[in-house]
């Protein structure tokens, strides 16, 4: 047993070309020491592939196909599951801070409508809302780290469902092209110009909730978009068998995603209502 000094892949003593990069192979003293070498570029790639993916999706996405190991593979998705998680809890914190705005805007608004009407009534100061808002965030607890979890396994079902599409799709046109190593690359590959847009949407969303939702629109679209180009490129698939493939893909996503988030809102917000009736009558 031998192993390829270009992409660190096994192979037989006996081959002279790499079954998974097509590298033509040398001496074997050199083969024998590429999985040193290899091993220890493997980080390195990942995040060589990380900042390319935001201004050449489709190429650096093909280069990380083509050439990365299992070991790539699992580095980059114990990644996107951090980040996943990452931004999904900081996208909560975000919403939980801008209840106080919105809370302290609709009362202004009320203000200022009563005084125009002339109403006689004793109006509510925005002090008065932020301390009251105060001492209710005291008795919630938001709970982060399911929030995480949870953001992680909606990243997981994601590539799950595009992953059996993909295979399905792929075996039903060529078996010859199915790679699974390939075709769970192209998956994983895909969602990540998704995560760049979505920092941006949260970012712009302290600004514009408006804006922050067609950042976050847009980086979908661009999500779908670079993988019909790699599936196109690295499976030699038909546009027209490519245009079904992601199409089914895309449905079965927003279904379960959607039915998987519903469930995960519901859940949080049973969660942090308990907590919240438990802390008030403690503290009664």
């Amino acid at each position: 047993m031998k192993y390829c000094y270009k992409c660190g892949s096994q192979m037989e003593d006996d081959d002279l070309f790499c079954g998974n990069c097509g590298a033509k192979q040398y001496e074997n003293e050199k083969t024998e020491t590429a999985p040193v070498k290899y091993e220890n570029t493997d980080l390195q790639n990942v995040f060589k592939c990380l900042p390319n993916m935001l201004l050449k999706p489709v190429s650096a996405g093909e280069e990380f196909i083509s050439k990365n190991s299992k070991n790539s593979t699992i580095i980059m998705t114990i990644i996107l599951c951090l980040f996943s998680g990452i931004l999904g809890v900081w996208r909560v914190q975000q919403f939980v801070s801008s209840i106080q705005n919105l809370v302290t805007s609709f009362v202004s608004t009320i203000n200022s409508l009563a005084n125009i009407m002339g109403s006689r009534g004793s109006n509510v100061q925005n002090s008065d809302i932020i301390e009251y808002y105060s001492k209710i965030r005291q008795y919630l607890k938001v709970p982060y780290g399911a929030i995480f979890v949870q953001n992680v396994a909606v990243l997981i079902v994601t590539i799950i469902i595009m992953f059996i599409i993909l295979y399905l799709g792929i075996s039903i046109v060529d078996k010859n092209k199915v790679n699974t190593l390939k075709i769970y690359n192209t998956v994983i590959i895909s969602v990540i110009p998704f995560f760049y847009f979505k920092i941006l949407a949260i970012i712009v969303s302290y600004a514009s909730n408006y804006a922050g939702f067609v950042i976050e629109l847009v980086g979908l679209i661009i999500c779908i978009g670079t993988f019909v180009l790699l599936v196109r490129n690295v499976f030699s698939i038909d546009n027209n068998k490519i245009l079904f493939i992601a199409a089914a893909s895309v449905l079965f996503v927003l279904i379960l995603g959607s039915l998987c988030v519903g469930q995960f809102i519901q859940s949080d917000i049973r969660n942090i209502m308990q907590s919240f009736m438990q802390s008030s009558n403690l503290n009664l």
